[in-house]
């Protein structure tokens, strides 16, 4: 049984988890306490389990604003609403990506690519919606303020965070749910999400051989720093997990699977080398 605690508490028990921001943390959407009795005096022998969203489930845009919390679901309805939330903000990133890539003259595949994951994400974000609303979840509306054009190392920078590191992390949660979800419905969304997914994590690859021999040593080895630090730092959120029950009934990744996948892409953010194409 999970006691919903009120956001304060979350504020003050949870570790803020840093991500892509040099001095910013996530503080946790939700936190729940489990085993307790009584809640409104106080747990006993209690559990916390705080939430951060669905770390790694795709690419967020820049000044992406955080949704006020929604209270009186269940885990799973929770969860699956940030999905579809992350789901309908990643929308958002890959059309910018894709104006981004026009502007600055990339070639007209990877143009193409940013397009199709456009389409993508919109049908996963209406697919994931249905599950949220099915369990009875609300998913908050998308907020994104639409940016000003920026240079080619911002756009890399970008890439190199939320697509690298955290799209690439995605996928592989995407295709571990089409596994192990216990709900057949979301198992079956997850399978051709998971297809997608991957292809979107290759195309941030793509992208990154495309745009970072582009730039000046210096800038490169700022975009490389922020690549790596994006990933210690996704190894530190991702051994906070969700709830037992989140995890079997979605088939999220658990804290030890969840920690294994971010340490094995760490370790190979570390020895990668970006290559020039043309």
């Amino acid at each position: 049984m999970g006691c919903p605690a009120p956001a304060v508490t979350c504020d003050r028990l949870c570790a803020p988890v840093a991500q892509g921001q040099p001095a910013a943390g996530v503080s946790p959407t939700h936190c729940d306490i489990f085993d307790c009795f009584d809640c409104d005096a106080g747990p006993s022998s209690a559990t916390l389990w705080c939430y951060y969203g669905c770390a790694g489930t795709g690419r967020r845009p820049a000044k992406l604003r955080r949704p006020r919390r929604r209270r009186g679901s269940d885990p799973v309805a929770r969860t699956l609403a940030e999905m579809a939330y992350l789901e309908a903000a990643s929308v958002a990133a890959f059309e910018r990506l894709g104006r981004e890539l026009a502007a600055l003259g990339a070639p007209k595949a990877l143009c193409r690519a940013a397009v199709r994951a456009l389409h993508d994400e919109k049908r996963h974000a209406r697919v994931v919606r249905e599950l949220a609303e099915r369990a009875g979840g609300e998913v908050p509306p998308v907020r994104v303020p639409r940016g000003r054009a920026r240079s080619l190392e911002a756009m890399a920078t970008e890439n190199a965070v939320e697509g690298c590191v955290y799209e690439t992390f995605g996928a592989a949660v995407a295709l571990t749910q089409s596994i192990q979800a216990r709900d057949g419905e979301v198992r079956a969304a997850m399978s051709r999400i998971a297809v997608d997914e991957a292809r979107h994590a290759e195309l941030t690859w793509q992208v990154a051989r495309w745009a970072e021999p582009r730039l000046t040593p210096a800038a490169r080895a700022r975009v490389e720093r922020r690549r790596r630090r994006a990933a210690r730092e996704l190894v530190l959120s991702a051994g906070r997990s969700d709830s037992p029950t989140v995890v079997r009934e979605l088939g999220m990744l658990g804290p030890a699977q969840a920690r294994g996948v971010a340490l094995d892409l760490a370790k190979a953010l570390s020895t990668r080398f970006i290559g020039s194409t043309a």
